[in-house]
């Protein structure tokens, strides 16, 4: 199964500290299937990372350690998710109230037809509504 994901869930699977009950066997799906993301799927992980780093959630050390872990997971980039952030996704911002960051990867399952993987209770409510399915039900924002 292809999926989009976005970075909470990617966050869940490295970070220490996370409950994975929802998204551990999506990892492991994803390791064989494979996943979408938009290109700032990876601006927004490296600065969560970075943040927690700051906030001495984690180090340095960690970071290059959580990074390789993604690195190595089939994540394919949809480099044209920037051609429509002017239109349809700005669109889909203000429809369901999202920021345009959320609504990239909103965008991008609607485009592709495909689940949306998320933590985030607003966005998956936006998926939800938008008629995509999501492979478990939204536990947290």
């Amino acid at each position: 199964m292809s999926v989009v994901v976005d970075s909470s869930v990617a966050l869940n699977w490295v970070m220490p500290d996370e409950d994975r009950q929802f998204t551990e066997a999506l990892m492991d799906s994803v390791s064989l299937t494979g996943a979408v993301v938009p290109p700032l799927f990876h601006i927004e992980v490296g600065n969560s990372l970075l943040v927690g780093a700051r906030r001495q959630r984690i180090t340095g050390e960690f970071i290059h350690g959580a990074l390789d872990l993604i690195r190595q997971l089939p994540l394919r980039i949809d480099k044209s998710s920037a051609d429509y952030v002017w239109s349809s996704t700005i669109e889909i911002a203000a429809e369901y109230g999202l920021t345009l960051y959320d609504a990239t990867y909103l965008e991008l399952a609607i485009r592709l037809d495909l689940p949306l993987a998320t933590l985030d209770t607003k966005l998956a409510h936006a998926a939800t509504i938008s008629g995509l399915a999501l492979p478990w039900p939204p536990t947290r924002n």
